[in-house]
């Protein structure tokens, strides 16, 4: 999130450790201040709140996308590799055809 612009805030007091435990953790909640969209994601265990805008946001679920692309790919290399990986040797071995 910090690579798409998202600000990270530390609370410096107590009420402001509070007021970050009141928030839902681990997810992303968007929020409207004077007409403007935002999106916190709290993070109390860790003392944190990443606070980004909307292009930030769609940067963020860029990144997302890009980076469950290359698992999947990863994932479909392993499967062909598994899959393929006994053709090497045995009946079917070298010198077969």
């Amino acid at each position: 999130m910090s690579a798409a612009g998202f600000r990270t805030i530390i609370p410096s007091t107590p009420v402001q450790v509070s007021q970050l435990q009141t928030i839902p953790q681990g997810k992303i909640i968007p929020i409207s201040k004077k007409g403007k969209t935002f999106f916190l994601y709290a993070d109390a265990r860790n003392k944190t709140l990443l606070i980004g805008n909307q292009q930030q946001y769609t940067t963020y679920q860029q990144y997302v996308r890009q980076y469950k692309l290359q698992e999947d790919k990863v994932e479909a290399a392993d499967m062909n590799a598994d899959y393929w990986g006994g053709w090497g040797g045995g009946f079917w071995g070298p010198g077969f055809y």
